[in-house]
């Protein structure tokens, strides 16, 4: 079975929590067994749409962003799954990340991405209220479902801020099993079936409040 799993960061604050929730999710991962592929969307400009001509037909090439982009098509296009590994910014996706995900749908639509991919959204917020997620939960369930693939679990992690807060309040820790849980998916070999008008999520949906009253695994 192919194993390998590509993880898309996108914070722009270097080393963030959303960076350590990435390092954390892939090395138990990789214990795992799985091949990993990590691309930081924050490494093009996010005005850069060439390679998106799906969409942009006028749109200036930049020879460092379409190698770059190149790598990412080649290796979403040889993986079994897809993982966002974002934090959320003005309620919403860092808009890099928005501009790396209008290159993979355009390359969805043209047929150099082809497949079935299971994808999982990790993501974490200064605030404490679970709501904050809407917006990124929105954007991140709603493309998943437009490239026709699979929704395999959301990890959504409330009050980090400072950029020790992943490994203070065991947030890392929780990005660590929460790739237990992807992989324990791929390992019942369980197709989940295609159904356009039903729910989005087909998986494990997970959402972890820290410093707050309710358990920390919230199934859905």
């Amino acid at each position: 079975m192919n194993n390998k799993i590509v993880i898309i960061t996108g914070s722009p604050r270097r080393r963030g929590n959303c960076s350590r929730l990435a390092a954390s999710f892939e090395k138990r991962l990789n214990e795992l067994g799985c091949e990993t592929a990590v691309y930081n969307a924050c490494s093009f400009s996010a005005c850069d749409w060439s390679g998106s001509g799906a969409y942009f037909n006028d749109a200036d090439r930049s020879d460092d962003s379409e190698a770059y982009l190149e790598l990412l098509k080649k290796d979403i296009g040889e993986a079994h799954g897809v993982v966002l590994a974002v934090p959320v910014y003005v309620y919403g996706m860092p808009a890099q990340v928005l501009a790396m995900l209008d290159k993979i749908a355009s390359a969805v639509k043209s047929g150099e991405i082809s497949g079935r991919k299971r994808c999982a959204l990790i993501s974490c917020c200064a605030q404490k209220k679970i709501s904050v997620f809407n917006g990124i939960k929105f954007t991140y369930e709603h493309v998943v479902k437009a490239l026709g693939w699979e929704n395999s679990g959301e990890l959504l992690l409330t009050s980090l801020w400072k950029r020790s807060d992943a490994d203070k309040h065991g947030a890392a820790d929780e990005a660590y099993a929460f790739a237990d849980k992807f992989a324990a998916q791929d390992a019942e070999e369980k197709k989940m079936p295609v159904d356009t008008e039903g729910p989005v999520n087909g998986g494990l949906t997970v959402s972890s409040l820290i410093n707050d009253t309710l358990p920390s695994w919230l199934f859905e």
